[in-house]
């Protein structure tokens, strides 16, 4: 049986935008269907709220800068800086710009037989959620912040969605990848 597309899309992206060692990086979490993207008062509380749960996932030599909302193609739209930034809570360690960490989600049909999509949250986060080389996944629950995330994710209502706007699921386990290109451009 064919599942039937629910006939909604996400309308857009909240972001964080962060900095490891001078690098601007960004994470996104989708907004679900019907959340109205100008209204930037909720979209400022959204990131009030992802940002502290995200300082956990980071380092304290890294700091989030600012927010902003993004169309579903990446577009920005919107952007601001947070003041005074907000600095990462964990101990420094080896710092590492090629390595990432993705927890990944399936959105929850909103219909019998409705079809569901993929989302995910990547991180670069410095080398602070240690992984050794060729470990490709462990369980959010072995990390305090990747744990508040998850369950900041889980959670909200107005964040967190798949590409047709349902609400997503967290999955319990996070993935590793250490990439070469980072590697090769920017060292560690």
């Amino acid at each position: 049986m064919p599942l039937t597309d629910p006939g909604t899309r996400s309308p857009g992206n909240l972001f964080l935008a962060y900095t490891l060692n001078a690098i601007q990086h960004k994470v996104k979490v989708r907004y679900i269907t019907g959340v109205d993207m100008e209204d930037v008062s909720a979209a400022r509380g959204d990131a009030d709220a992802f940002a502290a749960v995200f300082k956990a996932c980071l380092s304290n030599s890294e700091s989030i800068g600012g927010w902003g909302l993004s169309d579903p193609a990446g577009l920005e739209l919107y952007s601001e800086p947070f003041s005074p930034v907000i600095v990462g809570t964990i101990g420094a360690s080896a710092v590492s710009n090629s390595h990432t960490i993705t927890l990944s989600g399936l959105g929850v049909p909103t219909g019998v037989g409705g079809a569901k999509g993929k989302t995910r949250v990547m991180i670069f986060e410095g080398g602070v959620i240690n992984s050794a080389m060729g470990v490709k996944t462990s369980l959010v629950a072995a990390h305090a912040g990747l744990t508040g995330l998850q369950a900041w994710l889980h959670s909200n209502l107005r964040c967190f969605a798949d590409y047709y706007g349902q609400h997503a699921e967290p999955k319990t386990y996070v993935t590793h990848q250490w990439n070469a290109r980072a590697q090769r451009i920017h060292g560690a």
